[in-house]
């Protein structure tokens, strides 16, 4: 396997990161923009009680990847472990602190207090995404010190990586997410979606769990034995068993379809082609930087939560005005510029900095 190759840090899904988690689990909740919906994306099962708390096994599962990947000689393995370990008990704490305000949002859904519990969920999300996440970069920021050159430009293809495979999951899971409000769905149209939902949900848990069970039984062997061509191996076949999140929920959106009327259907066209479009088409010329790229760059830049609700609000618009621009290199050069100019805008100078340094880094990618 080649050595930049880590296709899936830690969200290799919700499904089989929360298989991994678990020795059993509950079938997914049934309320649409409720509990079921934080198993589709990459914030996992139900919060606290799934893959980012507990045992925290996603963690282990990332750290020893990154180490694989990163060759790590046995000075810089127990540098990595020390901070891993650190950085894990931090989180542990974060999050068990949180496992009572889920307790909260669930209770609120019991009581029928559906906008209560949907502005409670969003700010635990927010804070997951400020917590697991922030937890990752900073696991990246405090190892780079330690390798040598080559690793460290490994390193950096390894973040994009994550990053990339983050918004897969994140877009994926808004769309399905806002579907109900953005076609308006009636009271039987919602009542249909939910079941639809939540079979997908359980089906998907059903079938990978033996699968990813077993893998992750084959690696742990293959890591004790430091069997390195092995574990290449099984890393290579989990990143072949995780789903795909525009599959699954491209999937999702035509199985909605017969339930829709001819209105709905064409909006629901709309955010499929917004949300996913067709990545060849999409693609900038060569030397060129495309909006999710630049999009991609923005998030690496240490955003607080108003911020990347201000990037989330902006980006279908981008994405909208890039693909109207398709076969038109000066339009969709001045779409990608005024996209830089507004983002720039909701950045601090540090943030514009790294911002910046992360553009430069995909130009010279793309030349």
């Amino acid at each position: 396997m080649r050595p930049n190759r880590l296709l899936c840090l830690i969200l290799m899904t919700a499904v089989s990161a929360a298989v991994v988690a678990q020795d059993s689990a509950p079938p997914p909740p049934e309320r649409p923009g409720g509990r079921q919906f934080e198993a589709f994306g990459p914030g996992g099962r139900g919060g606290p009680g799934g893959p980012m708390g507990g045992r925290f096994p996603w963690m282990g599962i990332m750290a020893d990847r990154v180490a694989f990947e990163l060759e790590l000689d046995a000075d810089q393995q127990a540098q990595f472990d020390d901070m891993r370990s650190r950085l894990r008990e931090e989180m542990r704490g974060r999050m068990e602190g949180m496992r009572e305000r889920w307790q909260e949002v669930r209770a609120m859904e019991d009581a029928g207090d559906e906008e209560g519990a949907r502005k409670l969920r969003d700010e635990l999300r927010g804070s997951m995404r400020g917590g697991p996440m922030e937890g990752v970069e900073r696991m990246f920021d405090e190892l780079a010190p330690v390798l040598r050159p080559e690793q460290a430009e490994r390193m950096e293809d390894i973040r994009d990586r994550f990053e990339t495979e983050r918004e897969r999951w994140e877009r994926s899971e808004q769309v399905v997410r806002g579907l109900p409000d953005e076609l308006e769905m009636n009271e039987e149209q919602r009542d249909q979606f939910r079941t639809m939902v939540r079979e997908r949900m359980r089906s998907g848990w059903e079938e990978r769990r033996p699968q990813m069970d077993s893998l992750m039984e084959e690696i742990r062997a293959a890591q004790e034995s430091g069997d390195r061509e092995q574990l290449g191996l099984l890393y290579a076949r989990m990143d072949e068993a995780r789903p795909n999140p525009e599959r699954g929920a491209a999937d999702m959106l035509a199985d909605l379809e017969p339930l829709l009327t001819d209105t709905q259907r064409a909006k629901l066209a709309e955010i499929r082609d917004a949300a996913f479009g067709d990545p060849v088409a999409d693609a900038a010329r060569p030397g060129a930087l495309d909006v999710r790229t630049i999009l991609r760059a923005a998030r690496r830049a240490r955003l607080n939560s108003e911020q990347r609700d201000a990037l989330r609000s902006m980006e279908r618009e981008a994405v909208r005005d890039w693909r109207a621009a398709r076969g038109d290199a000066a339009a969709q050069d001045r779409v990608a510029g005024t996209v830089k100019e507004q983002i720039s805008r909701l950045l601090d100078a540090d943030q514009r900095a790294a911002f910046e340094g992360q553009l430069e880094r995909a130009a010279r990618k793309a030349r």
